[in-house]
């Protein structure tokens, strides 16, 4: 009897060499489908693969505060209808909206409870008591 299982050095699952963590390296012991040694390197390792998406969504949510805030000035100041280069200008993105309606004519953008359509030189805000 050669063979030492504990060790290390070869796993008495298969008889081959143990499985290692995916973040540290190290050998695993236990179950068979174990992929991370500690709660640390598994936390290590989804907070890595989450953090492009989260970054993502972190941008997409800033741009819609952006977006809403800008609209939300154009009501306060009784602005029915805005130049687009001007929000453009201010930071505006147009391609960033919660919903869009398509009417007969239009289609209509809602960012979070205020509704616009997008127009080739002007942008207009609609009254959304009818809504």
């Amino acid at each position: 009897m050669g063979e030492d299982y504990g060790n290390g050095k070869m796993d008495s699952r298969s008889g081959t060499q143990p499985a290692r963590c995916l973040v540290c390296g190290r050998p695993l012991a236990g179950r068979t489908d174990k992929k991370f040694c500690s709660d640390r390197c598994r936390n290590i390792y989804n907070n890595g693969r989450y953090r492009r998406q989260r970054k993502r969504l972190c941008d997409f949510n800033r741009t819609l505060v952006t977006n809403y805030y800008l609209l939300r000035q154009m009501v306060a100041s009784g602005k029915h209808s805005c130049p687009k280069a001007a929000l453009l200008r201010s930071g505006f993105d147009p391609k960033c909206f919660t919903a869009s309606v398509e009417t007969v004519f239009f289609r209509w953008y809602r960012c979070f409870d205020l509704r616009y359509r997008v127009g080739r030189k002007f942008v207009h805000l609609k009254d959304d008591e009818n809504y």
